[in-house]
């Protein structure tokens, strides 16, 4: 059996796109909860953590505790690592970035709210 020249190269061009079709979309699924400090100055959970499956670049999470909104804002999301902004209730802003399965507690001094983010994957 024969094939000519030109019934190979379409067959290997279609092969070829067949395998690259799929593009993969970029983002990043992570858990963000409230954290305050305890009397003893630890880190505690205030409520439930939040669950994001797929959040991409400029994605916004509201959260809100005893009448104080905290905001956060995926900003860059690559192969990895994301990286967050957070928006406090007094408008003070903090930019992190979080590596995949590490943990981030994000609370500066004066504040009395922050937040914890658990990234469980980015692309």
């Amino acid at each position: 059996m024969r094939y000519s020249l030109a019934a190979i190269g379409i067959a290997c061009f279609l092969l070829m796109n067949a395998g690259c079709s799929s593009e993969i979309m970029s983002g990043a699924a992570y858990r963000v909860s409230i954290i305050a400090k305890d009397e003893a100055g630890k880190l505690k959970p205030q409520g439930p953590s939040i669950q994001v499956a797929t959040a991409s670049v400029q994605s916004e999470q509201q959260l809100t505790h005893e009448g104080q909104t905290l905001s956060l804002l995926v900003r860059k999301t690559q192969y990895g690592r994301a990286t967050f902004e957070v928006t406090f209730p007094d408008r003070l802003t903090h930019m992190f970035q979080v590596k995949d399965g590490e943990t981030k507690d994000i609370l500066p001094k004066r504040q009395k709210l922050g937040v914890r983010v658990e990234l469980q994957h980015s692309n």
